[in-house]
């Protein structure tokens, strides 16, 4: 998209004719003395500003040789999110080597901020992976993909070192893949199997997982890993938290998203007239480091006998 940049051309943009009447071209007729449409330059000019701007408030700066900037230029500012979804689902009863996902629409795209495709219907068994063999104790990513020919399917990536990205970054695409979308992260067993769970939208549920016990009163922010049940790409984590204590006591388990002042936390208090235990429910606490929490304890007096959390849920 370039201005008119012909020796003839305004240096600056002149003033339009008074408004007229709203109409339509036409090339004329000779036959009954009817002229064709005079394109004018400020009719030209008006449909060369409303492109420029399109370009600026997309922050696109004009190129002569590029013919693709207004596509682009609405791509950036109006495409709907990668990986958006309507009524995602995959639901697995048993362990095996196939996810079923399916999903009313799904968006993929070929790079973030590029063209993106709303594929509809989307209904697919994904077992293939981009490369090698289902590993044991692993997370899988799971990508949507589109063709050129039009074809949608759907294949599993080893999850990267770093997470798994919003669109596939491997080196092993499918042949002729225009564009792909991450639509769920999938834990594996000790025996390489795809565990039993379900997917509704970007939460995926799991039986509980023991994630932290101990005793005793932890006065200071401590981190523990959460690596072996939920991938490097959770964002958010649920579950459930219990506390007991050997005596009378008010006593707490916390955990945090971070160590320090501002954390985000979620708590289980036991105030009790003797021993005894209490426990409680907690959802989407925020995972800022990548499969870490920390976690405080505190009595007003006695013995923490035991203290737990379990896991039950992640949001990638």
């Amino acid at each position: 998209m370039f201005r008119i940049d012909d020796a003839t051309a305004a240096t600056s943009l002149p003033a339009p004719e008074t408004a007229g009447t709203e109409g339509y071209f036409t090339e004329g007729n000779p036959a009954t003395g009817t002229p064709a449409t005079k394109v004018r330059g400020s009719w030209l000019n008006m449909i060369q500003e409303e492109l420029c701007a399109i370009l600026a408030a997309a922050g696109i700066t004009r190129a002569k040789t590029s013919y693709n900037q207004v596509n682009a230029a609405l791509q950036k500012m109006y495409a709907p999110l990668i990986g958006q979804a309507t009524n995602l689902k995959c639901v697995t009863t048993a362990v095996g080597t196939s996810l079923p996902y399916s999903a009313d629409q799904l968006v993929v795209g070929a790079s973030l901020g590029g063209q993106t495709f709303c594929l509809s219907n989307f209904s697919v068994a994904i077992s293939a992976l981009d490369t090698g063999v289902l590993a044991a104790n692993s997370y899988y990513a799971a990508y949507a993909y589109l063709k050129s020919d039009g074809t949608k399917g759907g294949f599993l990536q080893l999850e990267p070192a770093g997470g798994a990205p919003t669109v596939y970054g491997g080196a092993n695409p499918p042949a002729n893949m225009i564009a792909s979308a991450l639509i769920g992260v999938w834990p594996t067993n000790a025996s390489a199997q795809l565990i039993v769970g379900s997917q509704y939208g970007r939460r995926f549920n799991f039986a509980s997982t023991g994630a932290l016990t101990g005793s005793g009163a932890v006065g200071t922010p401590t981190s523990f890993s959460i690596a072996g049940i939920v991938p490097k790409s959770a964002k958010f984590v649920s579950g459930g938290l219990s506390i007991t204590v050997a005596a009378a006591a008010v006593a707490q388990l916390l955990l945090f998203d971070q160590a320090t002042t501002g954390a985000t936390s979620t708590t289980v208090s036991n105030n009790t007239t003797g021993a005894g235990g209490n426990s409680n429910n907690f959802s989407s606490l925020p995972i800022l480091t990548p499969q870490t929490l920390w976690f405080v304890t505190s009595t007003s007096a006695g013995a923490i006998s035991n203290y737990a959390a379990n896991l039950t849920q992640y949001e990638f």
